[in-house]
Order: structure tokens, then C-alpha cells, then sequence
């Protein structure tokens, strides 16, 4: 810095000079600027300087006049570890040249750093690509290539670089192309971009099939040839696999074909079988109930009907079989109660088991009434099934149907079980019993059945994915057990439950009751119900009218029509609360698609309760029954007392 033509000083974080050159110390406005350098703008100048270790331009305020002398800043690190700042003065012209130096360097280190990253970029996608890349020379030698390549031409251990193309690759259909060419360099020459397939020497030294592409180029003035070499074995081992699929599809689709020709076979077959069967049986019918027949002759007779019973029994079993392969004939999911679909089949199954002297008794526990969500016609299948199997296997005998019904938020869990004590299945039999066509008679004492009943309730069990278990010995019975869970239907009601029971119980006290509904004929049906029932009726076509009249005739109960013009049911509900203010008005939403959104928008509109059309007489009853004045109720249903049920 000594030797320094420019002004050259070395400050403390304070300002304090701890090096000046002679040039500085020498300039005739030394004391001046030394001062500056101490006050507050030049200690700001200091720390901005200490705040860069490379020169910035700046200028330094001078005190005795308004005048700035141009200097460059930046921070240095002393021998001790601490650090000051290196202050230069720059003559008029020199912050210019200075800071356009500085731009170019900042923008030839970003160039270099670019390149940098980019030959990084292409180095890391040469040495990792899939393909085979190399450049090859204009005289046919290699002079790069990547790992694929080597991995391709099984040179794992060995350079490629400096030998011939042509020593390492046949170059298939092009061999004599190159040749006629006159030599490797003359046919490299005359490419400007050529694609062909070859085959190259696996490590194995089996040939496999590859697909060079070869391009021209220019490297620094020298011709090369790019080429790329890609592995077809996959992609013909694709092809290939593509090829066999198409095949076994479309023999897939003609087995396919071919089952459901069968299916429909079957199913028109067994169909037709019914007809005949069916006189037969109503022949013998007629025939037994002859009074002039001898013993002989009614024993034939029982004995036809028997068999055509039988042979009506597996006509439906295939049918039932072919219902079963067709899964969109059970339709949507349907609201029953279990209970009753297991008591119908017994009632329809009971007049056969009494022909053959067989009784059946049924025990349920849980609650009776239970509404689930689910296919009626499976378990319909499930209980004909196992009944009839055990009512034909236990003639002169006794079969136990047991339902158990375990209720639960969301699913219910039910098992049903029928259980004889006829002749019972052989050990090595239980095993495969749920299999088509198969049976576990004992056939030296019935010859009935083809095995198709339980394989129809096995796929009627898997469709609930529920579970089936089978016990039994020789010569004291079989019992079955069914377990399943079904959704557990929804509330279709908030004010009343469905009802199905009859009509019982003292007649209403008299109420006056608001109809509200668009339709003539539904305010009509009503008007009359309630009429007979001893109530006063007044009618409102929309609910506009309604909420007028609800305001004049202060009802006791308002039925509510949900979906009307001019004024739907929920607003109507909302301004009769809002304009009457009575607790005790009791309204009922009516509507003909009740779904869980009507439900949440019924208590949104302080309803007490809703209701789906065509509403029953006894639903209307266990209302008004529920809103007589205390003292006269002789009941209280849950739910309905007070002017709001329990929305919970």
C-alpha cells in the first residue's frame, strides 16, 4: 500500500487511522478528511464498508464545504483477527471505470459459473442415461462413450475408446451399404442422420437386437458422429407379452360368451321344466284327493307327487344359481325387517314340511322390529335353502329356527340358525358340502337333491361377506349357523316411528289441524282422515296462505308441505315461528322424497318432526294422541310430547 500512487488508508471500526500511505497523508485536505472520517456520516460510511469484503464505490461528505470526495470501501482482516476497513481515494473518473469493471467480472464469473453447472448437467445425463451413447470419430473409432454402452457391448472390464466400430458392432442390413462405400470412413461421411437395427454380443454371447441412431456433427472443428444405441429385447419381449394378451383375451371373451349361452341355457331350460312339473304335481293333487283309490294306487300317487316335488325343488335351485351369477338382478338396497323374511319363508316351506310329518319351530331374541338396509332376496335364499334341506332330510322329525338380532349404531350383527335331526352328513363330507353339485345325503337312505341348495346359500353368505359353519353326526342331525351384520336403516321419521300396528286405544281429543299442500287431491285425502277423526280442518293451497292462516286460526298442529311455489314449507315454517311465538304449535313437515338433507333442513326450520307420504292414519293418531291436554293423555310417546322431539 506504501507503494500505492492512490490514497490509501486503513481504519478502525471508531475511524481511527491504523495505516496511511504516503500519497494519502500527503493530500492537502488530510486534516479535513480525517476529521469527516470521525464525525457520524463517515463512521456510517465505516460500517457500511465493514459490511463488505469487496470494494464498493462511495463518497465521502466533507465537513469545512459541500464538497464529496469519491473513494471505494471495504472491509480487511487484521493479523489479530479483527477487522477494519480499507478506505481508497479515487481521482474525478475512476468510480466509473471502477464500476464497470466490476459489472463485467460479476458477469464473467456467472457465465463461467453456468457452463460449469451445464457441462455438469450433460456429464450427469451422459453417464446415467439408459441408451447406449458414444462419439465416434470420422475415421470410425471411438473416442467416448458412457456406462450403458459399455454394459450393452459387455465391455464392463475394458475400454471401447480406440476401437472400430465395426469390431464391436454388427451392423446388420447396413454391412453392405459401409461396404460399398469402399471403406468405414467414406460411408461415416456420407451420414447426416440414419436409424437401423443391428445386433450386438451380450456378455452371455448371445446376440441381442439394438436400434442405432447415427448423427453427423462438428466438435471444434474436427467431424465426429454421435450414436445412440438402444436395447429392443424389452420392448420385443413387450410386444411379444402384448401379443399373447390380445389372444388370451379374445379367448376370454368367447369363454365368456360361451358361460353366459350356457347360463341362458340353463335358465330357459329350467324355466320351461316348471310348467310340466307344476301339472304334474297339481295332477297328483287332484288324483290323491279321489276317495275311490286302493291302498296301491294313492301309495303311487304320493309317490309321483313326492318325486315331481323333488325334481320342482332342483328345476329351482338352477335357477336360483343362475340368479346368483347375475348380481345386478338384486337391484338397489331395500329397508326390511329380517325377522319377517325368515317367518315368510316358514310359512311358505310349512305345508311341505307337514306332508312329510316334519314340525318346525321358530325362536327369535333381540329386538322385534328391527329396520336394516340391505338385499331381502339373499337372505330369502339363505333360509329356503337351509329349511328345505333340513325339513327333506329330517322326515317325521323336528327343525329349530333360531334368529338372534344384536342392534348397534350403524350395523346390526344377526345370526341365524337351523338346525335338524335327521340323518346327518358323513365327516369327510363337511368339507366340500358348499361346493356346486355337491351333497352330503346319505344315498343309500334318500336319494334326493343335486347339491345345488347349499351352494346357493354359500354365495348368498359371501354376497353379505358374512360367515357360514356347518356340525353335525350321522344319525342325530346337522345345524347350521349364519352370522352376518346389515346397515342399520335410516330414521325416516323425526316426530313418529313407521307404524304397522292396528289401530287401538280411545279416540283423539279434538284438535284444529292446519293443512298446508299444493295439491287438491292430497289436502282433500287428508281433510277427510282428520275430519273423521273428529278434528277441525282448515286447508291452505301454498305457504303464503298458510302462514296467513296460521297466525288467524292458531291451530293446535300444522302438517306442512315442504315443496310448494310462492313460498316453500321450510320459510313458511320460519316466519310462522317467528310471527306467532307459540311453544306449544306443534308442526309437522310432509314430504314424498324424504332423505337425511330433508331431515337436517327440517330442524334447521324449528320442525317439530317430518313425515313421508302417503301418511298413515295410525302416524296421524299417535300425533294428536300425543298432543292432547295434560290430564287427558293416557300416553306419551318419546319423542313427540312438547314442542320439539329430541333432535339427537
Amino acid at each position: 500500500m506504501e507503494l500505492d500512487f492512490s490514497p490509501v488508508v486503513v481504519l478502525t471500526r471508531e475511524g481511527m487511522p491504523l495505516f496511511a500511505n504516503r500519497p494519502f497523508r500527503e493530500t492537502p485536505r488530510f486534516a479535513c478528511i480525517m476529521a469527516s472520517l470521525q464525525d457520524k456520516v463517515g463512521l456510517e460510511l465505516i460500517q457500511r464498508g465493514l459490511r463488505t469484503t469487496t470494494p464498493v464505490p462511495a463518497r465521502l461528505a466533507l465537513l469545512d464545504s459541500a464538497n464529496t470526495v469519491k473513494c471505494t470501501v471495504g472491509r480487511m482482516t487484521m493479523p489479530d483477527g479483527t477487522g477494519a476497513v480499507l478506505l481508497r481515494m479515487l481521482p474525478e473518473g475512476d468510480s466509473t471505470r471502477f464500476a464497470e469493471l466490476t459489472r463485467r467480472m460479476h458477469q464473467i464469473e456467472s457465465e463461467i459459473a453456468r457452463r460449469i453447472r451445464s457441462e455438469h448437467e450433460a456429464r450427469l445425463m451422459f453417464e446415467h442415461m439408459s441408451d447406449g451413447v458414444a462419439l465416434i470419430s470420422g475415421t470410425g473409432y471411438f473416442l467416448r462413450a458412457n456406462p450403458s454402452l459399455k454394459r450393452l457391448l459387455s465391455h464392463f472390464d475394458k475400454s471401447i475408446v480406440g476401437q472400430c466400430l465395426t469390431d464391436v458392432i454388427d451392423l446388420g442390413v447396413m454391412q453392405e451399404k459401409m461396404e460399398r462405400s469402399g471403406s468405414l470412413k467414406s460411408w461415416l461421411s456420407s451420414i447426416r442422420n440414419l436409424t437401423f437395427e443391428a445386433t450386438v454380443a451380450g456378455e452371455d454371447a448371445t446376440l441381442h437386437p439394438v436400434e442405432i441412431n447415427l448423427t453427423r456433427a462438428d466438435a471444434a472443428g474436427q467431424d465426429v458422429v454421435l450414436m445412440v444405441l438402444r436395447d429392443l429385447s424389452e420392448t420385443r419381449r413387450f410386444a411379444e407379452a402384448s401379443a399373447r394378451a390380445e389372444v388370451l383375451e379374445k379367448a376370454c371373451l368367447r369363454a365368456e360368451a360361451g358361460e353366459r349361452a350356457r347360463t341362458r341355457f340353463l335358465g330357459v331350460l329350467s324355466h320351461e321344466m316348471r310348467t310340466p312339473i307344476s301339472a304334474i304335481i297339481a295332477t297328483a293333487e287332484l288324483l290323491s284327493a279321489d276317495d275311490t283309490l286302493s291302498e296301491e294306487q294313492a301309495k303311487l300317487i304320493a309317490m309321483i307327487e313326492l318325486s315331481a316335488e323333488n325334481a320342482l325343488d332342483q328345476v329351482s335351485n338352477v335357477l336360483e344359481i343362475v340368479r346368483t351369477e347375475n348380481r345386478h338382478e338384486l337391484g338397489p338396497k331395500a329397508e326390511y325387517v329380517l325377522a319377517n323374511v325368515v317367518q315368510d319363508v316358514i310359512r311358505q316351506i310349512d305345508p311341505i314340511a307337514w306332508k312329510r310329518g316334519t314340525r318346525i319351530l321358530f325362536s327369535h331374541s333381540g329386538p322385534r322390529d328391527q329396520r336394516v338396509m340391505g338385499y331381502p332376496p339373499l337372505i330369502f335364499r339363505i333360509v329356503q335353502n337351509l329349511l328345505s334341506n333340513a325339513v327333506k332330510f329330517a322326515p317325521g322329525g323336528e327343525v329349530t329356527v333360531s334368529l338372534s338380532e344384536t342392534p348397534s349404531i350403524g350395523r346390526s350383527s344377526f345370526e341365524l340358525q337351523v338346525e335338524d335331526n335327521g340323518c346327518g352328513i358323513e365327516p369327510n363330507r363337511l368339507s366340500n358340502i358348499f361346493d356346486t353339485f355337491e351333497t352330503g345325503a346319505q344315498y343309500e337312505n334318500i336319494r334326493e337333491g343335486a347339491g345345488l341348495g347349499l351352494a346357493i346359500v354359500k354365495r348368498a353368505v359371501d354376497e353379505l361377506e358374512g360367515r357360514i359353519d356347518v356340525s353335525s353326526e350321522l344319525g342325530r342331525g346337522t345345524r347350521f349357523r349364519v352370522s352376518f351384520r346389515q346397515e342399520s336403516a335410516p330414521r325416516r321419521n323425526l316426530a313418529v316411528p313407521k307404524a304397522n300396528r292396528k289401530d287401538t286405544g280411545d279416540a283423539p281429543q279434538p284438535l284444529s289441524v292446519l293443512v298446508v299442500d299444493d295439491q287438491d287431491l292430497n289436502r282433500e285425502i287428508l281433510g277427510k282422515t282428520l275430519t273423521k277423526l273428529g278434528m277441525e280442518v282448515f286447508e291452505a293451497r301454498d305457504g303464503s296462505e298458510g302462514l296467513t292462516m296460521a297466525v288467524e286460526k292458531r291451530p293446535d298442529l300444522v302438517l306442512m308441505d315442504l315443496h310448494m311455489p310462492t313460498m316453500s314449507g321450510f320459510d313458511a315454517v320460519r316466519e310462522i315461528r317467528k310471527l306467532t311465538a307459540r311453544g306449544d304449535l306443534f308442526i309437522i313437515g310432509v314430504t314424498a322424497n324424504l332423505s337425511e338433507d330433508t331431515e337436517a333442513q327440517c330442524r334447521e326450520a324449528d320442525m317439530n318432526g317430518v313425515l313421508e307420504k302417503p301418511i298413515r292414519k295410525q302416524q296421524l293418531l299417535e300425533i294428536l294422541r300425543a298432543l292432547e291436554p295434560k290430564g287427558t293423555q293416557k300416553e306419551d310417546p318419546k319423542g313427540i310430547s312438547g314442542r320439539r322431539v329430541d333432535k339427537t
